[in-house]
């Protein structure tokens, strides 16, 4: 069908408009307002690090887990505080970055050092690689406890009581490295050197509770056994259901 040259379809106030907007707010970090524009100048790809630091900021995960952590160091001579090393690795992870070789490159990326509560252009570098590997090896036992403890009292927060029911979803995953690393084995089903986690999720939300190298069963025992008295004491007499893929009491080594 052929019209007229004058008639219109749809009238110019039918059309959709698209409101475009020039800058985004994005919190403060030391007092200094972080803005997101398209002005140019210094670009990371990473942007979506700043959205995280939002949410680690509201729930001060990195800063309450830092406390968590023996610091052995020097505090006169200290440059990277735990809690900036904890965000810097956090962060990283959370980006793709999970090799602390990465750190090198990263170390000078504005998003990553804002993520980490320093500033882009005057504040100094993050951690090098070496740094955060001594981070992480220093790490014992007790720290690990005292972790666990604490992401289960998060747990219990972000999951109030009362509930009608609590689901415990329990199964392993693959986390292939590179293999030298310590503790790390050959996996005949999965065919490769890897790490075999055991996690102990919420069933309904998906929310961690615990993490476990599979090396011994007496240890996923012992994690299974304090999950079980955590929650007696976080949620009494609540009715709760065990999705386990796997048998704990006969867990292989």
């Amino acid at each position: 069908m052929l019209l007229p040259h004058n008639i219109k379809l749809f009238s110019e106030d039918a059309l959709m408009t698209t409101d475009c907007h020039k800058q985004l707010s994005l919190g403060r970090v030391l007092g200094k307002k972080i803005t997101a524009d398209f002005e140019g100048g210094r670009i990371t790809s990473d942007a979506g690090g700043l959205i995280l630091r939002l949410l680690d900021e509201r729930y001060e995960i990195a800063a309450s887990a830092a406390q968590c952590l023996r610091d052995p160091r020097d505090p006169g001579k200290t440059v990277h505080p735990d809690v900036t090393l904890l965000k810097q690795r956090i962060f990283s992870i959370a980006l793709g970055y999970e090799d602390a070789n990465d750190a090198e490159t990263l170390r000078s990326d504005p998003v990553l050092k804002m993520s980490s509560g320093r500033l882009p252009e005057t504040c100094g570098d993050l951690a090098s690689q070496s740094t955060l590997s001594r981070f992480e090896n220093r790490v014992n036992s007790k720290d690990l406890r005292r972790l666990a403890d604490w992401l289960f009292a998060l747990y219990v927060k972000a999951h109030p009581a009362p509930r009608e029911v609590i689901v415990l979803d329990i199964d392993s995953t693959d986390d292939p490295t590179h293999r030298h690393q310590q503790l790390s084995f050959f996996h005949g089903y999965y065919e490769e050197h890897m790490y075999h986690p055991l996690f102990v999720l919420d069933g309904l939300s998906g929310f961690p509770l615990a993490c476990v190298l599979r090396q011994i069963g007496a240890r996923i025992r012992e994690t299974s056994r304090r999950v079980w008295i955590h929650m007696a004491s976080g949620y009494p007499y609540q009715r709760l259901f065990t999705l386990a893929v796997e048998t704990l009491k006969a867990a292989p080594t």
